[in-house]
């Protein structure tokens, strides 16, 4: 057998998470437009088993800082290709404007950091640290 293949009926092997997945600005949570935010919070499980309350705080700015030279007219092209949910191109830097949300489990609120522009992609199957996620 390959190195790294599964046995027939054997789980898939499970993708690799980053530690800081959900939990950092920079390692942003994929989905597409708010109602993909909102989709995939009311998917996650808390460590007692419990469906989390969450809620919008706002945003915290780019997902990676703009070039200090960026044009007017950069920026107003960044923001229109935001707007209009345009895949980034291939090597292309994700400047996209990060969403943060309060997650709460019981007493404990962590928040989780999302990207809404990201509308060529499947819906995540990775949850953040200590906590899991309906498939």
């Amino acid at each position: 057998m390959l190195a790294g293949c599964a046995a027939p009926g054997a789980p898939a092997p499970v993708p690799h998470v980053p530690e800081r997945y959900g939990l950092d600005p920079e390692q942003p949570v994929e989905v597409c437009r708010p109602e993909g935010e909102r989709r995939y919070l009311a998917r996650l499980i808390c460590p007692s088993g419990e469906r989390p309350a969450f809620e919008r705080t706002g945003n915290v700015g780019p997902r990676t800082p703009l070039p200090l030279d960026m044009s007017p007219a950069e920026q107003e092209r960044l923001l229109a290709d935001n707007m209009a949910m345009k895949p980034l191109s291939e090597g292309e830097v994700d400047h996209h404007w990060i969403d943060a949300y309060e997650v709460v489990c019981e007493s404990q609120t962590t928040t989780v950091y999302m990207d809404m522009y990201h509308c060529s992609a499947d819906a995540p199957a990775q949850a953040p640290a200590n906590f899991r996620i309906i498939r």
